[in-house]
């Protein structure tokens, strides 16, 4: 079976297909549309270059360099996952899949109507409909990176056997080698932080859907001398943020780091006694899986997706609802109270991942390639 995959980028996890290019009677190309470029710090992902390219893609990843190639690569595949329908060149792609008669599987990690975009009124009613015309007559099936993605289909009238979970991870094996060459009290020091402060870290671009303001009201709340709060990320609010932080009160204990590289990253979740994630809209939430490979439990709003699969109540972390500042701040305050508990949760956290990592989004994908008896 020769398997296509059309995403936009390089991606920062390409772990499974390194995995599944070593499944039997599998050959795989993955084709980008677009190079790597710091263009992406114009839209809500984090400037690319966070990510140490060379430490990350090493994937032989093939470029689409002309769209008239398009057809090409289409007909030489079997089966097409393509990471998405917004993208011209991922209409004209599903398009070519139908035309050849291959088979064809979307992508989407929604959760809710009200995308990134902002769509409302007469375009957000539309959904539904353009939805269960995609997923339920165009394409084979739609890969979902998590159960929330998955009520959220079913919910809209997809059917239930085209909605296949295939867990969002990221490069546990990339976190893991960083977290054992780090230096958590070296970086300890250089911020500051004393060896018994009580540490609340946000990682995420500083823009409004993110909420990390909700993080430092619920902190001022609860604020001691041994507490201090992380900031990891830069984005338009970040000056807000830190008026703010000197608002409250609060400002010699937020530190602001900005961008972080990515193989440092694993370091501050460390560091850190909970990972906070307030977001008022999260799809999934990759930094979950990040705090939780290096042992961080995490507080988050039920509006990140990750939370339901991932934060299991007083095991690996805590969920409450969004906006709600009391709430965040009685969750934030058991760290105080109980100096230990992420020590209690931290081994938890790393279980969990086991079981929810890089082989177990493959594992999922070949199930289902061969229940529709595509793979042998």
């Amino acid at each position: 079976m020769h398997l296509l995959y059309i995403l936009e980028r390089p991606i920062q996890n390409d772990l499974p297909y390194q995995l599944i290019a070593k499944e039997k009677n599998i050959a795989i190309t993955v084709l980008c549309i677009e190079q790597t470029n710091g263009q992406l710090a114009q839209n809500e992902n984090i400037n690319q270059s966070v990510f140490t390219d060379n430490l990350l893609y090493t994937f032989p990843y093939q470029f689409l360099n002309d769209t008239n190639s398009l057809a090409t690569f289409i007909k030489q595949a079997d089966v097409i996952v393509i990471y998405g329908h917004f993208h011209p060149v991922f209409r004209k792609a599903i398009l070519l899949a139908r035309f050849f008669r291959k088979k064809l599987i979307l992508t989407s990690d929604a959760s809710g109507l009200q995308g990134l975009a902002g769509s409302s009124g007469w375009k957000l009613k539309l959904k539904p409909a353009l939805f269960r015309l995609l997923y339920n007559q165009i394409s084979d099936a739609i890969f979902v990176p998590s159960n929330a993605s998955k009520k959220f289909f079913q919910q809209i009238g997809i059917k239930q056997q085209k909605i296949i979970l295939t867990p969002y991870t990221v490069n546990e094996e990339f976190i893991q080698n960083a977290l054992q060459n780090s230096d958590v009290a070296m970086l300890r020091e250089s911020l500051g932080i004393r060896i018994n402060d009580t540490v609340f870290m946000f990682c995420g671009k500083l823009i409004q859907r993110k909420r990390a303001e909700d993080l430092l009201h619920a902190f001022a709340k609860i604020n001691k001398l041994t507490n201090r709060v992380i900031i990891v990320g830069d984005g338009p609010l970040r000056l807000t943020l830190e008026a703010l932080a000197t608002e409250l009160n609060i400002r010699q204990q937020v530190v602001f780091t900005g961008l972080v590289p990515y193989n440092e990253l694993p370091s501050y979740y460390a560091l850190a006694s909970v990972l906070v994630i307030p977001a008022e809209h999260e799809p999934y939430g990759l930094p979950v899986n990040e705090a939780m490979i290096c042992g961080t439990p995490v507080i988050a709003s039920n509006a990140v997706g990750a939370a339901g699969d991932l934060i299991e109540e007083g095991a690996t972390g805590y969920i409450y609802p969004v906006a709600d500042i009391d709430a965040l701040s009685s969750k934030m305050k058991l760290f105080i109270d109980s100096p230990k508990l992420k020590t209690t949760l931290s081994n938890n956290c790393q279980l969990k991942m086991k079981s929810w990592n890089s082989q177990s989004n493959v594992t999922a994908q070949v199930e289902f390639f061969k229940s529709k008896g595509w793979l042998s």
